[in-house]
């Protein structure tokens, strides 16, 4: 089965996932296969097939987030929470100075969020910044919150599907699927 360039174009990145998969699983030789780009964790491009495999023994038992790496202003980010149950971005106030930014970037807003125990709180603003994955960049807006949190920043549904990403916390990582109708496989940190 071949995917005319057409048809890749008018279709979302996770119809062109499942395609893919489709046309994958039916071939016979591996080497018919699309091609895609892992990001490795460090920062290493490596040449791949497009595929999920099936999940070993070890894939199956973990219980483990997912988390990546980004860059903002070119510094380095690790603990990118990718959360496909967050409806938006956050950002922990600790990391606007670290980003190169202060207090004034913020634009106000009166956004009540409510967290998983219903408990709710204001956000200190929103800012907008260009997030770089993998090779590619997007300007991300993000709320900012007066947290202590266990990420550096959280990437919700806005971003996911804004990127047109399939995050898999069973691979331990996220396809992107870029413009030139190129997956990357960015890895978890």
């Amino acid at each position: 089965m071949e995917l005319s360039q057409y048809s890749l174009q008018n279709m979302t990145g996770f119809q062109k996932y499942l395609k893919l998969v489709k046309t994958s699983s039916k071939t016979k030789n591996v080497n018919e296969m699309h091609v895609c780009y892992y990001v490795m964790g460090n920062g290493v491009v490596e040449e791949q097939k497009v595929l999920f495999e099936k999940a070993d023994h070890g894939m199956m038992y973990h219980l483990k987030p997912l988390f990546i790496r980004e860059k903002i202003n070119r510094v380095p980010i690790n603990k990118v929470f990718v959360d496909g149950g967050a409806t938006m971005n956050l950002m922990p106030h600790s990391l606007l100075r670290k980003i190169g930014k202060i207090d004034k970037y913020l634009r106000p807003h009166n956004m009540i969020l409510s967290n998983y125990e219903g408990k709710t709180s204001s956000i200190l603003g929103v800012i907008q910044v260009d997030l770089v994955g993998g090779s590619t960049t997007r300007s991300t807006i993000f709320m900012v919150i007066a947290s202590q949190a266990n990420f550096k920043l959280l990437l919700g549904r806005e971003w996911i599907h804004g990127v047109q990403a399939v995050p898999s916390t069973l691979h331990q990582r996220v396809a992107i699927w870029r413009p030139d109708g190129i997956v990357e496989n960015v890895e978890a940190d």
